[in-house]
């Protein structure tokens, strides 16, 4: 990853980890072979434990089993994304997209690589397919309303297409993921809206969530100052 932002931790923990949390039982249900599903399940686990090298080992052992295995290609490229192998992570969403071209969460992940190397059009592009596939995945308004309030280059940036997304991924989630309302405070910056940008961030900074998260607060401290000084984040 390009640096260990609140956003980067925050895709992965809003996309990565719940996968991690629930694939076992998905995978139970599905008709992969079970020596795959074996080396899969053990590659979760070392996920888990941050031993990203052995997890990987475990992937590719369950690929080689069964090439068509989507799960094993996301979970491997969120692995490749914590590494900062932004590129074999794009790869891997790619063949998972390739197997199943309406993996909406494969769309999702390797857009958000493409926000880090700064090819937003690419992002865009994945983002917006994503939700022609799917109108009512969250993280996908919430991708793209970042993307458009936060990119590094100036011609990517809609304040006000970036809150109407970032509103829409709050509302299907009740309001209650404080990454979403993290990105809602951007969109109303980058908008000219200053006192709603204050008042959400505000919000996420007090959320339990993220309180006590002293390698979080950092960020969000930094782009809480930006808005108090009716400025986007970030500054351009």
């Amino acid at each position: 990853m390009r640096n260990k932002s609140y956003k980067s931790m925050m895709v992965i923990s809003m996309i990565i980890i719940p996968i991690l949390l629930s694939c076992a039982s998905t995978q139970q249900k599905q008709s992969e072979p079970r020596d795959a599903q074996f080396y899969f399940n053990r590659g979760t686990a070392y996920v888990a434990k941050g031993e990203y090298d052995r997890a990987i080992s475990e992937f590719n052992k369950a690929l080689e089993i069964n090439p068509r295995y989507t799960e094993a290609y996301n979970l491997r490229g969120g692995v490749y994304s914590r590494k900062g192998q932004n590129d074999e992570a794009i790869s891997d969403y790619s063949k998972a997209i390739e197997i199943d071209p309406r993996d909406v969460r494969a769309y999702n992940y390797r857009a958000w690589e493409y926000t880090l190397k700064g090819e937003y059009d690419q992002a865009i592009s994945d983002l917006k397919k994503a939700l022609e596939i799917n109108p009512r995945y969250a993280d996908t308004y919430n991708n793209l309303a970042w993307v458009l309030a936060t990119a590094k280059v100036s011609a990517f940036h809609d304040g006000k297409k970036a809150l109407e997304l970032a509103l829409k991924a709050c509302e299907l989630s009740d309001w209650k993921n404080p990454g979403y309302l993290d990105t809602l405070a951007a969109a109303y910056a980058r908008a000219g809206d200053f006192e709603n940008a204050v008042k959400w961030q505000e919000r996420v900074i007090e959320s339990p969530e993220v309180a006590k998260q002293a390698d979080l607060q950092a960020e969000l401290q930094e782009r809480l100052k930006f808005y108090k000084e009716h400025k986007p984040w970030p500054p351009n």
